[in-house]
């Protein structure tokens, strides 16, 4: 009888987690710890003053280092649109560049993948913001470019924090989905030949596997016809909550071009990029869209559906309630300010509140300034303000801002200690310490020949002048008076 009961108990268990599977979403989250990449590059002065002259696109040669390893010939060139517009108008030149690790060997990778984009976020804490910005995206499922901060020095100058983010291209597809159709939307330099439609943004394509599902996907949308057997619903769901949570300005939500599409499968799916423009309404201020208030069709093709609405609620309480715990979230996120602020502290290329980076970004009364306030109390507020608006409260931002800081124990704020101005002398330092370098590795690499030789066309020299010397001294005593 025992049995009996043991083995129906074991049955009815396994029923109901075959059912009611478990939400892993809801496990403790274990974030990353953020790895500080060292790289050191050298580059010629002729070469990065054309690039930080903003107009040059072209690859310049480049030598690269990173944590010390072996080095390897590369190519540099600028990215960015307004970060590049913006890093042009700062003293030290903070403009975003691109690392080609196949540039002179096209078997050249870092860690896999032949680029690296080195982004210029403008503030400390904007950096913070969107490395957060992207790990919510890869708790949510969503394949994500890999990201990590990186300390950059040039011509052993001390240049600035950047963040380190893997290129979105072949290689990505490859390790992400064994291969995969990857699409980016058109910009105005690119070639328009190689384009297709897809919910009415021109999308290039950058990685080519002969799919032709996102085709059959737009001729669909055009007929009206129920396409979602091309779409991986549920990941593209997951992406939606992430920009809602995220509140991204620049995004597919909001009809702007930062993201990329990828066709795997015969299903579609959506890739984020470039969050830069992340809690924009925390720092401006604004009101709150309502979750469901967002024009773009396909969003609101999926969301029509009651099904689709309630996993799309559920993915925004998950980022809400396990990416965002405060009791854990709030550790981390105090760890990675510590780790990362020794690296600003010698950034001569951003504006700092004060030399206190670790201060400014943890203590104070500023909150919802996602640029230089103090982002341990704002999150602890932001978490308040979801968890209530998930809940169905239709107050108004203002007010449920204004009620969750009084709930939350305000530190006094503090007092700024200095404000520190970017090093504008950083540039002639790059160009200086180019030459000072090359003349070390001479020395180093052909010093005992360089002297021999001296020694050697020295004497000969010498021995040269006593000739002559002495030759025309002989001519001398001929020489007529008259």
């Amino acid at each position: 009888m025992q049995r009996t009961i043991a083995v129906l108990l074991c049955a009815l268990f396994l029923f109901s987690g075959a059912v009611f599977p478990a939400a892993a979403a809801d496990d403790a989250y274990t974030y990353p710890e953020p790895e500080v990449l060292e790289i050191d590059l050298y580059i010629q002065p002729y070469h990065y003053l054309e690039m930080i002259s903003g107009t040059d696109e072209n690859k310049h040669p480049a030598i690269v280092c990173i944590n010390g390893g072996e080095t390897q010939e590369i190519g540099i060139q600028v990215r960015g649109d307004s970060s590049l517009r913006e890093g042009l108008e700062t003293p030290g030149k903070r403009i975003p560049f691109e690392l080609c690790f196949d540039y002179a060997d096209a078997s050249g990778n870092f860690r896999g993948n032949p680029s690296l984009k080195l982004i210029n976020c403008q503030t400390p804490a904007r950096l913070l913001i969107q490395y957060i910005a992207m790990l919510s995206y890869a708790f949510s499922g969503v394949p994500t470019p890999r990201i990590t901060p990186a300390f950059i020095r040039i011509n052993d100058t001390d240049f600035g924090l950047y963040l380190a983010v893997e290129d979105l291209n072949e290689a990505f597809v490859q390790d992400r989905f064994a291969g995969a159709s990857l699409y980016r939307p058109l910009n105005k330099e690119d070639n328009p030949e190689r384009t297709v439609l897809f919910e009415g943004a021109e999308m290039l394509i950058k990685a080519d596997y002969g799919n032709e599902t996102i085709l059959r996907f737009a001729e669909g949308r055009r007929r009206g016809e129920n396409v979602e057997c091309y779409l991986d619903v549920d990941e593209i769901l997951r992406f939606f909550a992430c920009e809602t949570f995220l509140d991204n300005a620049d995004g597919f939500l909001s009809r702007s071009r930062n993201f990329y599409l990828a066709e795997n499968n015969g299903k579609l799916s959506l890739l984020p990029w470039d969050t830069d423009y992340v809690f924009e309404t925390l720092s401006k201020g604004g009101e709150w869209s309502e979750f469901a208030q967002y024009d773009a069709p396909l969003f609101r093709y999926l969301t029509a559906d009651e099904t689709n609405r309630l996993r799309y609620r559920e993915y925004l309480r998950q980022l809400n309630d396990v990416f965002l715990n405060p009791e854990t979230f709030l550790p981390w996120l105090e760890s990675c300010i510590r780790t990362v602020s020794p690296y600003f502290q010698r950034d001569m290329t951003i504006d700092l509140r004060s030399q206190d980076v670790y201060a400014d970004l943890t203590s104070g009364s500023e909150v919802y300034n996602t640029h230089s306030g103090n982002l341990i109390l704002t999150f602890e507020v932001y978490h308040k303000i979801m968890r209530r608006l998930l809940a169905g409260d239709t107050a108004s931002f203002t007010n449920l801002k204004e009620d969750a800081i009084a709930s939350v124990k305000v530190k006094k704020a503090r007092q700024k200690t200095h404000v520190s101005q970017p090093d504008q002398s950083v540039i002639a330092r790059i160009c200086q310490h180019y030459w000072s370098l090359r003349r070390q590795v001479f020395e180093r690499e052909y010093g005992s020949q360089l002297l021999l030789c001296c020694g050697f066309f020295g004497l000969v020299f010498c021995v040269a002048v006593c000739s002559v010397h002495r030759h025309a001294g002989r001519k001398g005593k001929h020489v007529p008076h008259k």
